[in-house]
């Protein structure tokens, strides 16, 4: 009878083990905006809960420690796009031609690139003893990045803060063809015209020579200068095991994809909780409905200039219903009375509540499934 007992106990030993088997994984999410780490974030904490040992280096650390969860703050990035959006104004941006855009964006991606690796904290972790079963990396033109997967020998796993693109397709020999499959900045419907498929056969195909002769060459010298004995970028990029996409089929255009790409679309999406009492009292009061009007977290309303506000500001006041809109400067005179401006609101459950009627966007991935989710405009 004792030795049952004993054995029993050891089977149940044995098998707990391996029921609560947990991995080191490292998140790398380089780009200074909430709007993109926001995927990472709700993925890394989430793998803490369930008891993986995550390490996270981004630009936005915990204000409270979390078990399980190790952050890496990046220092340099958040003053280099400051600096940038010192320099250039977002709604100045519709002025740069459309063809110009992903080239201007390269440059960026290998200043922000480099930038993670002379890290202080990040060096030290290339150096020390560290070990990884899995590298989860944001994909935003910072290929040099996978390198991390290859000098911890850990399997590499790709979030995309976007869609399957030209960007992600290479990874894992995913075929887009120009003919149906509209490249990301031309805005082109998957039924183009003979026309629009010329321009995005010719606008893909210079991104792809762009990509192939100078901005993979570019990553892979600033993968060696820092990580001396990794392999090279091609092989290192070809390797990637899963690619995560911040696309669904309800907000996204239905593409080829291989096994090893899936949709996460929505991800970020949490169960909602009471507004706080000022807003809950605005809201529960629209009794005609309201609007909520928010730029996301990069684009601010104030950047339109005081004519447009100004405007805008008496289109609302003209209004039968309420209105929150997020803006940025909380002393602006003369606001209508129908009006509630605040530099942030729980935009999740706003749209939760049943008097919102209309949410003016700027069409953001994240704020567009937000409101396919809690269905607005009803």
């Amino acid at each position: 009878m004792e030795y049952r007992a004993m054995h029993l106990i050891v089977l149940v030993i044995v098998f707990t083990a391996k029921l609560s088997y947990s991995a080191k994984i490292l998140g790398i999410f380089h780009m200074p905006s909430y709007s993109h780490f926001v995927l990472g974030e709700t993925l890394f904490k989430e793998l803490a809960k369930r008891g993986h040992q995550v390490t996270v280096i981004s630009s936005f650390p915990q204000k409270e420690p979390m078990g399980n969860y190790i952050d890496i703050p990046l220092k340099i990035l958040p003053g280099i796009l400051e600096e940038r959006v010192k320099e250039r104004n977002h709604f100045d941006i519709v002025n740069v031609p459309v063809y110009l855009v992903p080239f201007l964006l390269v440059q960026a991606g290998l200043n922000f690139t480099e930038s993670v690796f002379q890290e202080p904290e990040v060096q030290s972790l290339l150096k020390s003893d560290a070990k990884f079963d899995m590298v989860i990396t944001e994909q935003f033109l910072n290929d040099a990045h996978k390198g991390f997967a290859n000098h911890f020998n850990a399997s590499s796993v790709i979030l995309s803060t976007i869609g399957s693109s030209i960007w992600t397709n290479h990874l894992v020999g995913n075929p887009q063809p120009f003919a149906y499959c509209p490249g990301i900045f031309l805005n082109y419907p998957p039924h183009m015209t003979f026309l629009q498929r010329v321009k995005n056969t010719l606008m893909l195909t210079l991104e792809n020579l762009y990509f192939h002769l100078y901005f993979f060459k570019k990553q892979d010298e600033i993968l060696h200068k820092y990580i001396p004995n990794a392999a090279n970028l091609d092989e290192i990029m070809y390797n990637t095991s899963l690619i995560l996409f911040n696309s669904h089929v309800s907000s996204n255009t239905p593409l080829p994809r291989v096994p090893s790409m899936v949709d996460v679309g929505g991800l970020h999406i949490k169960e909602v909780g009471r507004l706080p009492s000022d807003l809950q009292e605005f809201l529960d009061n629209s009794k005609n409905g309201a609007i909520y009007f928010a730029l996301g977290s990069n684009v601010k309303s104030t950047d339109m200039g005081k004519v447009k506000i100004e405007q805008i500001l008496a289109a609302i006041s003209r209004l039968e219903v309420n209105v929150l809109w997020k803006f940025e400067d909380d002393s602006w005179p003369n606001l209508p009375k129908n009006l509630k401006i605040a530099k942030w609101f729980p935009q999740q459950s706003i749209l939760a509540h049943s008097n919102v009627k209309l949410f003016i966007t700027h069409g953001g991935l994240l704020s567009t499934m937000e409101a396919i989710y809690f269905s607005v405009p009803q």
